[in-house]
């Protein structure tokens, strides 16, 4: 028998709702340290308060790899279709009834947060190959091109016929290796590479190239212009940026399992930094946001960075329930 001493009180459902509350406001905005401060206060009301919070922040990270099994399940009847066929592509039945059985098992969950990228695009939903937070994955396109998936992206597969092979990358971030031409649309833009390798980011249409090796041309609105080794550019709906150049073993780090950062504002450090593990690091002094990080880190030891970081600038990294980190 338990004493009553040793178990946790469920959380109310005024409590649940609040945490509800505290999540979504995390998730959807940068947070100050005022606001910090306040869910500080919050979880410390009781057990309870932060066993509310950590469930609801870890129902939120599982909630993009549910919502896809749901929609497979409703198509086929079981997840094992999908594991079968890379390529699979649910139907409009597919999303619409995946999104009502959905609702069905978490309707409420849905209804907790605003439209603001705190769940995965019908786009994401329906792509043929996608990625996880915190997972990797290589494939072969066609016999001479191959491609590799960084964390947390998706993609769709727009030809695979021989020598004009296309992929739309939806999200995330991909490096495409070909020996006969290939074409990566992703935004308004796209790139197309006859022979050699470069990378590719897409952060809410805001995308990113660099060019590994060969060269690759860019279109993008009326705009193109060819990328050399060692260059790249970035644009997003009002067309491209400058060309600049890069550290190649900079940037394609992350396909050797490291994350290499050479003078990088602490802002971006902590974005990216986030791209890679469950819950979020929240920088609440931003004053710290624009000094420059020079440092190097294992992604398969990721949860080992903050600490580090929080010596390297004298200052705090607490961690609370739900994977959330606040920095400074």
């Amino acid at each position: 028998m338990h004493k009553a001493s040793d178990e946790r009180p469920a959380p109310s459902e005024v409590v649940m709702r609040e945490a509800r509350h505290w999540v979504a406001r995390i998730h959807s905005h940068d947070v100050d340290r005022a606001e910090a401060d306040a869910l500080k206060r919050w979880l410390s009301r009781s057990p309870a308060h932060e066993l509310a919070f950590a469930e609801t922040n870890l129902r939120w990270s599982a909630f993009r790899s549910a919502a896809l099994n749901v929609a497979a399940q409703n198509e086929f009847g079981g997840l094992s279709s999908i594991a079968a066929s890379p390529l699979w592509q649910p139907s409009r039945r597919a999303l619409l009834g995946g999104a009502l059985a959905a609702s069905a098992v978490g309707a409420a969950y849905l209804a907790w947060y605003p439209p603001l990228r705190l769940w995965p695009s019908l786009d994401e939903l329906a792509a043929d190959y996608r990625t996880e937070t915190g997972q990797q994955r290589e494939f072969a396109l066609t016999e001479t091109v191959s491609v590799e998936m960084n964390t947390r992206t998706s993609l769709s597969i727009r030809s695979l016929a021989p020598g004009n092979a296309a992929i739309e990358v939806i999200s995330g971030e991909v490096a495409v290796t070909a020996t006969s031409p290939v074409v990566v649309v992703a935004g308004n833009g796209r790139a197309r590479a006859d022979r050699g390798a470069f990378g590719l980011h897409n952060e809410e249409g805001k995308v990113s190239v660099n060019c590994l090796d060969g060269d690759v041309n860019i279109a993008c609105n009326s705009s193109e212009l060819a990328l050399r080794p060692g260059q790249s550019i970035a644009y997003d709906d009002r067309g491209p940026q400058s060309v600049r150049n890069i550290d190649i073993v900079a940037v394609e780090a992350w396909r050797r399992g490291l994350l290499i950062f050479i003078d990088t504002p602490l802002s971006q450090v902590i974005a990216e930094i986030n791209r890679y593990r469950h819950g979020r690091i929240i920088l609440i002094d931003q004053a710290l946001g624009n000094l420059p990080v020079d440092a190097t880190f294992h992604i398969d030891r990721i949860d080992d960075v903050m600490p580090r970081l929080a010596d390297v600038f004298g200052t705090k990294a607490r961690s609370l329930p739900g994977g959330i980190v606040l920095f400074g």
